[in-house]
């Protein structure tokens, strides 16, 4: 077979003719980290995950900027109440503290008053 018979046997495949580049087996990642490529004919889309919209993935989405603040706002709920739970607890604690010293001297004083006006009926 010489080149010319060649060249016109190539022409004849269609298949040959329409070359499909594939998109998606580049090296760097066309979709970003957020989505996943996908061949589609002569072109490709990108399927996006939940955190991810765009073209290419590249944008957060309105359910993950609200998901993330509501995470925020999650958290610092509970390191408020854990703070305010322990503040209290430990105003109870030196509450029962100061009662019991303050119990404590009340009942001395009563038992020295006690003990004078018993002397004192004596003499």
């Amino acid at each position: 077979m010489d080149i010319e018979e060649k060249k016109i046997n190539e022409s004849m495949l269609p298949c040959c003719n329409n070359v499909v580049q594939n998109h998606c087996s580049a090296k760097e990642q066309v979709c970003g980290k957020g989505g996943e490529c996908m061949n589609v004919g002569s072109t490709y889309q990108c399927r996006c995950n939940f955190l991810y919209h765009g073209q290419k993935c590249e944008k957060f989405s309105s359910e993950a900027i609200q998901s993330i603040i509501a995470l925020i706002i999650i958290i610092l709920m509970g390191l408020i109440i854990c703070i305010l739970k322990f503040n209290i607890c430990s105003q109870c604690k030196s509450k029962k503290k100061n009662h019991s010293i303050d119990d404590l001297y009340n009942e001395q004083q009563m038992i020295l008053e006690r003990h004078k006006n018993k002397k004192s009926m004596i003499n």
